[in-house]
């Protein structure tokens, strides 16, 4: 059984936007008219026009129980209209939406009972309420009798280090530990019900480096992971190449790929980063000097004396075994060299600019 399933998805808004004053004095005598019958409440008719606007389109993917899976794409993408369908906050469209097999168009009272969303902009958490009453809050909805559960609660409230703040108010609470409660539900409702599914939506954001570093290290390590699956949707590819098990990236409402971030590399060009800090003897180097095959982009900072040079390369075993004889023989004393994948931030650009090229060809 699928954790989750998505099945040529769309969704479309309705936006209503004013004309322009040549398109408006078109249509002067529709909104003259529309107000000599309907009044001035609705002579606004003739000047507004309604379009609509895909933000899912056929979007289709599976996530099986025990992953986790980053969402990745530019704002705007479709990211959060997933999220907000696969939380039960409004309907697809079009499509199905399967979650532990069950369908959402007629079975989300029960998939409620499953599912955590984790989102900064639906302000879950009651900030007048504890720590605690906001879980009990939060295991009510899902149909669970706190009581049966309390020693779980301080359990894992010892274990995500919140539990000496646990019956403080939440309005006390920094934004990490608010993200630490909903987690402690998630879990809970894993343990009570045998499945869950977290989604995340920005959940680092406005979290200090220790709380990340700890939510991040939670995630990955002390979760169970049997049918307990998660979705992280984030701005940060470190968020992803850290916790996740794979990463699907949506562009403009489509899926254009999902898999391992292994894979994703591969995909797009199978790339690595060198990083040297040179001291320059002879003045700058030649401008054709970086110029040579294998050398897909290259740039330089000069700190001081010393200067610092990225390149992204083919194949930086090729690339060295020329680069450091050339930078020494032209009098650069070289200070410091480190290779290095190529980042995954490049990886996500990459995948989504090819994508937008594709299309426009």
């Amino acid at each position: 059984m699928k954790a989750l399933e998505l099945e040529n998805v769309s969704k479309s808004y309705k936006v209503v936007k004013k004309l322009r004053n040549k398109e408006e004095n078109r249509l002067l005598g529709l909104r003259n008219l529309t107000k000599f019958f309907l009044g001035e409440t609705f002579s606004i008719l003739g000047t507004r026009t309604v379009t609509s606007i895909t933000a899912l389109d056929n979007a289709s993917f599976t996530i099986e129980p025990g992953q986790v899976v980053g969402l990745f794409g530019k704002n705007g993408s479709g990211k959060t209209t997933m999220l907000s369908i696969l939380g039960g906050i409004f309907p697809q469209d079009s499509g199905t939406v399967r979650c532990f097999g069950y369908d959402y168009s007629t079975d989300l009272y029960e998939i409620r009972k499953y599912i955590v969303p984790v989102f900064g902009w639906l302000n879950a958490v009651t900030w007048s309420f504890t720590g605690r009453q906001n879980i009990e809050k939060f295991m009510l909805l899902h149909h669970v009798e706190p009581s049966h559960i309390a020693n779980q609660i301080d359990d894992l409230a010892k274990e995500i280090d919140i539990l000496d703040r646990l019956d403080d108010r939440v309005a006390r609470y920094s934004q990490g530990m608010k993200v630490k409660i909903q987690v402690i539900v998630a879990i809970l409702l894993y343990r009570m019900r045998g499945r869950s599914l977290l989604l995340l939506d920005e959940p680092f954001i406005g979290l200090d480096v220790f709380s990340e570093r700890y939510l991040r290290d939670f995630i990955k390590y002390k979760m169970e992971r049997d049918n307990f699956a998660m979705i992280l949707a984030t701005h940060q590819p470190e968020d992803i190449e850290e916790v996740c098990d794979e990463v699907i990236v949506i562009d403009e409402g489509r899926i254009i790929a999902k898999d391992s971030v292994d894979n994703l590399r591969r995909m797009v060009v199978k790339a690595e980063n060198i990083r040297i800090n040179y001291i320059p003897q002879n003045g700058q180097l030649p401008d054709d000097f970086f110029q040579r095959g294998g050398i897909l982009e290259n740039k330089s900072l000069n700190r001081g004396k010393q200067t610092e040079l990225d390149l992204l390369v083919e194949d930086s075993r090729d690339t060295l075994a020329w680069l450091v004889t050339d930078l020494v023989n032209a009098g650069c004393a070289i200070t410091s060299l480190n290779t290095s994948p190529m980042k995954f931030e490049d990886v996500m650009i990459k995948l989504i600019e090819g994508n937008a090229e594709g299309e426009n060809n």
